[in-house]
């Protein structure tokens, strides 16, 4: 049934002149620019600083990523200094402890080798930015596994309910 479904779609897509396709994919780019204009308009709600900033979508990129990168530091403050205390520390925590670390690592790094040169290659750049993509992505991966860990835990506790309920 889906794939009928599909194939009407496919189907109707053929008979659209150039003149509509035109329209369809001007409609839909229009639509994507208001979505990306929307997520940027709420991070400057949340981003100290990035009030009243507009469409500097840059500015607000690079203060979006120094506030995660504060808060990691401060989630690494805080275990290493519950940990010191022998008071327990959520595993996840931990994980975000960890890639603070490790993003403190290669910080430290590739600061020393430019801080040797003033000048890079496009080359080093490019890896740079591969490195910046690569945290970005692991911050995302942890996001996910904290959402998904949280929905199993709702979904957990709905199970309960419903089998205390069973019971009665």
């Amino acid at each position: 049934m889906a794939s009928r479904a599909k194939d009407k779609g496919a189907i109707e897509r053929e008979l659209l002149s150039d003149a509509q396709r035109r329209a369809n994919h001007v409609q839909a780019e229009i639509r994507r620019r208001v979505d990306v204009r929307e997520a940027f308009e709420l991070l400057s709600t949340v981003v100290p600083g990035a009030e009243g900033q507009g469409r500097r979508e840059q500015f607000m990129l690079e203060e979006a990523i120094k506030v995660i990168k504060k808060t990691l530091r401060e989630i690494h403050r805080m275990v290493t200094e519950l940990e010191k205390h022998g008071l327990p520390v959520d595993e996840k925590d931990k994980r975000f402890a960890e890639h603070y670390v490790r993003l403190q690592k290669r910080h430290d790094w590739s600061s020393a080798s430019s801080a040797s040169s003033d000048w890079t290659t496009d080359e080093e750049g490019d890896d740079e930015e591969q490195e910046e993509q690569e945290e970005m992505e692991e911050l995302d991966y942890l996001a996910e596994e904290e959402e998904e860990e949280e929905e199993e835990e709702l979904e957990e506790e709905e199970n309960d309910e419903q089998s205390s309920k069973s019971r009665k």
